[in-house]
């Protein structure tokens, strides 16, 4: 049997970081908004041992796992203050592109990404501007990917690492095809259409680097 592994990195760094993100003493708010690679390629590996349980005797061929992002947005915006913003310094930037970098060199793993669009300003606390952006065409690689590997045979099982019910309707493809679909849940339950489409629901956390 032959699998891959499919992670939705917008909804994988949004757990992580409500769960595990170190945090400011004073507030409370997550210092930093990026998972280590080592919280990623772990959760893999617990991914790999987990599933491996639930078809015992039966090997499975791990292809690779497919992460899709965006890289960070790099440009420079004006507020509605006036204040200028450049979103290529500082440690969020880098701490994505160190992300992506060291996944990209990881065993097995391709990184496959989209865009990073600015939508617009949010006004939050203290009455200051933070910026409000947009991934693009990730979902569509994703969907695509699956109906891709499930068409063409290239793999007998899917696990999906998401909670997006966008991803419903090629996963009822792959199935139809003989594969089998599993979502690997992060969050305290999966949306109910995904419950409803998949062959196997593993309830989980991310695996603490």
């Amino acid at each position: 049997m032959t699998g891959a592994i499919l992670i939705d990195a917008g909804h994988f760094r949004e757990v992580w970081r409500q769960k595990h993100a170190p945090r400011f003493e004073d507030t409370g708010t997550p210092r930093n908004h990026v998972p280590p690679s080592s919280a990623v390629l772990t959760t893999v590996t617990a991914i790999h041992e987990t599933v491996g349980r639930r078809f015992p005797g039966v090997p499975i061929r791990w292809l690779r796992t497919y992460y899709y992002d965006s890289e960070p947005f790099s440009e420079r915006k004006v507020d509605p203050h006036g204040v200028q913003h450049d979103f290529s310094s500082g440690e969020p930037y880098a701490n994505s592109m160190r992300l992506l970098e060291e996944l990209r060199r990881a065993d097995h793993m391709a990184v496959r990404l989209g865009k990073t669009k600015f939508s617009d300003w949010k006004i939050g606390k203290s009455n200051r501007y933070s910026p409000v952006f947009r991934q693009k065409g990730v979902d569509m690689k994703i969907g695509l990917d699956i109906a891709w590997m499930a068409t063409k045979r290239i793999v007998d099982i899917l696990i999906l690492v998401t909670n997006d019910t966008d991803f419903v309707a090629p996963m009822k493809l792959a199935r139809t095809e003989g594969v089998v679909v599993g979502i690997y849940c992060i969050t305290a339950k999966p949306a109910s259409l995904l419950h409803e489409h998949a062959d196997l629901v593993i309830l989980a956390e991310i695996a603490r680097s």
